[in-house]
């Protein structure tokens, strides 16, 4: 990492989506305190001031798009809060969007986090069941309330993941943008990260206004040992085992092709 960049007590607290929308039965972690607390190191590095300037931050993905059970949108009042609170908290924080091509990261997270049994032909029911219920939602309500009543609960999924809705990116980023500036919100694509993780670093550090550093130890980041890469879903040994039907794939993308873009507009 930065050498200016101070870790919070985990990468991915994730309280804003999880702890503090399903957290009743633990007030102590519902509590805002709970959440500050996971920044005390950060906060002590930057007491001390023996480093120059200095950032942290939350690397929680489920902020952006888990919130409270949508009911109504009534006036100007946005279906979700978080970005509200954020900006309150934080006027002057910077947001980073890391997308992924929304076909390949569902598919992913089906065979990383489906407690079900696996396979191309589980993941069609799946896909099949979201998008039907998708459709049903939509002839008596509005597309912003299907997006959100979809994580009010979400138990009757074929596999019990977020699913289809999940990768409607544009739907929660336009939200999020009707309330954080521009120049504060920077888009990304995991597929360049992937492709050339050095060039994407620069850019990350120059949005967030970080010491450059040098080529050395640029190089010596994106070396690091890579995660969760699931290397068997791209296994030719492994012939047409975990590949997404055809079918499936094409269902798929008519139905994130209007999405993706509007968000190419953004």
């Amino acid at each position: 990492k930065h050498p200016d960049y101070v870790s919070s007590c985990e990468k991915e607290p994730q309280w804003w989506g999880n702890y503090k929308i399903f957290g009743e039965k633990d007030r102590d972690v519902a509590s805002v305190l709970y959440y500050i607390k996971c920044f005390d190191k950060a906060a002590q590095t930057f007491i001390r001031g023996d480093h120059g300037s200095l950032i942290t931050g939350d690397g929680s993905t489920t902020a952006v798009w888990r919130q409270p059970p949508y009911t109504n949108h009534e006036g100007n009042r946005l279906p979700c809060e978080t970005p509200l609170l954020i900006n309150e908290l934080q006027p002057k924080a910077k947001y980073i969007f890391l997308l992924r091509e929304p076909i390949d990261q569902l598919y992913s997270a089906y065979w990383n986090f489906c407690l079900k049994r696996k396979d191309p032909n589980e993941f069609d029911k799946m896909v099949l069941f979201d998008f039907q219920s998708w459709k049903k939602c939509l002839e008596i309500n509005s597309a912003t309330y299907c997006l959100y009543k979809a994580y009010a609960k979400n138990d009757d999924n074929v596999c019990g993941i977020d699913g289809l809705m999940h990768n409607l990116y544009y739907m929660f980023v336009s939200i999020w943008m009707q309330v954080i500036p521009r120049d504060q919100i920077l888009f990304l694509k995991s597929e360049d990260l992937k492709e050339d993780p050095a060039d994407v670093l620069r850019r990350v550090y120059k949005f967030l206004e970080l010491s450059p550093v040098s080529h050395e130890k640029l190089l010596q980041i994106v070396s690091r040992r890579h995660i969760n890469e699931q290397s068997f879903l791209h296994n030719a040994d492994n012939g047409d085992k975990f590949k997404m039907l055809p079918s499936t794939r094409d269902l798929l993308t008519k139905f994130y092709k209007p999405f993706n873009q509007k968000l190419a507009q953004l």
